[in-house]
């Protein structure tokens, strides 16, 4: 983007991005009325969308991109480390709201109103390209097909947060979130707490939606298309229950996107800017700041940070996953120090002139890996138990030159496809959430306290509390809070 235009994006996220200490149900953003002046027609949009793009990664920040492997049993602290350390002890309380990210707090609710702003800005994107459709209807599809997109990638990470998988009861009937669709904070959403069930079915309905407004993938780093929403509906589906849905969305994202190849620079021209059409990623989220990309004022960093200066590193459970095959390429994710593991999945220096070399790189937030996988997963759910195999060795075969395909039936086939997950999607953010929805425990063996060794399932401590502030707003808490 260019350098002037790069300012002003990054001005009005900052903007908005202050508003994220309260409540999303009760608080005026403060950006409303320079954003109800600035956006007069479809190219004011795609700019406020582009703004969306790093407002994405400052809503996810440190805690949202390692929440679900900080909370499982995929990253742990090193000696001494207290960052972060109350969710990595499952010590969450119900307290009064974060207005910053310090590393000390005792809730999500900092990372929640994050997202939500997120929500909000976006549904002001929808609304304000919609009524602009007469200008141009192909590219204000685009814009209203990318920002339902971002939505729907941040509601669903409030799900994993806030509320238990949606196999924790029939039909996923147990309260969920607040699904927001509007930007007017001054109607708060009339159904309130909706079901699991009731959250997943909008967000698949939104990305069939989003996929049918938006045209094929773009070769930008930061462009959504329909392959991008086919791939996020993989997962959304799969996460949901809806196994055959999970497939076919698999397959629609998967149709021209191979895996990348080691001879093709994989794993690590996973972090690389792409052609997308040929990248392993479908959508990537920015360095945290590059005058190189003119993003030169605002957003967060990324957990490498923390794993390339020693606050955490990797659990021994993931690392002797990883290290069980030398000759394989992911061995290299994990290295030995002393008694510790540290992550070393993540490349340094793949964009210059970052401020923080430790992220600079773009990070995947979607993959054809996961795709793939998550076809795998789905395959064997609907007992096609070939097509499970074939997906699983395409992920194995990739990583391991030489090795030879593996044809496992019931059981030893889920738990190979569970296995490659975990390797394949290690210190990615998903191991809580797939544990949970595996009705699985928590189990460390290697804790960084005893009390942290084991958490059961269920359990109450596996879900982040409801912020205090909205549950003053009658939004039922989350049980044990």
């Amino acid at each position: 983007m260019k350098a002037a235009n790069a300012i002003l994006y990054f001005f009005l996220v900052a903007v908005m991005a202050i508003s994220c200490g309260k409540s999303f149900l009760d608080n005026p953003p403060r950006d409303v009325i320079l954003r109800e002046a600035y956006a007069k027609d479809l190219h004011s949009c795609q700019e406020l969308l582009n703004g969306s793009h790093v407002e994405l990664v400052s809503a996810l920040g440190l805690l949202g991109l390692m929440y679900g492997d900080l909370m499982a049993d995929n990253i742990k602290p090193f000696e001494s480390q207290t960052y972060f350390s109350e969710f990595y002890k499952w010590n969450l309380h119900a307290t009064r709201e974060s207005d910053q990210s310090s590393g000390s707090e005792l809730n999500a609710n900092y990372l929640v109103y994050q997202l939500y702003s997120v929500a909000r800005s976006t549904s002001f994107i929808i609304e304000r390209a919609t009524g602009f459709r007469k200008e141009d209807p192909q590219w204000s599809d685009q814009i209203v097909g990318s920002a339902m997109t971002i939505r729907v990638l941040v509601h669903s990470a409030l799900l994993n947060i806030l509320a238990q998988p949606a196999n924790f009861t029939s039909q996923g009937a147990h309260a969920g979130i607040v699904y927001v669709t509007s930007s007017d904070w001054t109607r708060p959403p009339a159904l309130g707490r909706e079901s699991v069930g009731a959250v997943y079915g909008h967000l698949q309905e939104e990305l069939k939606k989003a996929a049918a407004l938006m045209g094929p993938i773009k070769d930008e780093n930061t462009a959504f298309s329909r392959d991008m929403a086919y791939a996020l509906l993989s997962r959304i589906s799969l996460y949901a229950g809806n196994y055959t849905g999970a497939l076919e969305a698999a397959k629609k994202a998967l149709e021209g996107h191979p895996l990348l190849t080691i001879e093709k620079g994989y794993p690590d021209g996973m972090y690389r800017s792409l052609k997308m059409s040929e990248s392993e990623s479908y959508y990537q989220l920015l360095p945290a700041i590059s005058n190189e990309l003119g993003n030169n004022g605002y957003s967060t960093g990324f957990p490498s940070y923390l794993y390339r200066y020693k606050i955490y590193g990797a659990g021994a459970d993931i690392a002797a996953s990883l290290q069980t095959d030398p000759a394989d390429v992911r061995s290299g994710w994990v290295t030995k120090e002393g008694d510790n593991w540290s992550i070393t999945k993540f490349p340094m220096g793949v964009v210059p002139d970052v401020d923080i070399p430790e992220t600079s790189y773009f990070l995947p937030i979607v993959r054809v890996s996961e795709v793939v996988l998550n076809a795998a997963e789905a395959a064997y759910y609907l007992q096609q138990p070939a097509q499970a195999q074939m997906y699983l060795n395409q992920i194995r075969l990739r990583a391991r030159p030489g090795a030879l395909p593996i044809m496992p039936t019931g059981t030893a086939l889920q738990d190979a496809i569970r296995t490659e997950r975990n390797k394949e999607l290690a210190f990615e953010g998903s191991r809580l959430f797939d544990l949970l929805r595996w009705k699985m425990a928590v189990k460390r063996s290697d804790p960084a306290d005893p009390e942290a060794a084991l958490l059961p399932y269920p359990s109450n401590r596996a879900v982040a509390p409801i912020p205090q502030m909205d549950i003053s707003a009658n939004i039922p808490q989350n049980p044990g809070y």
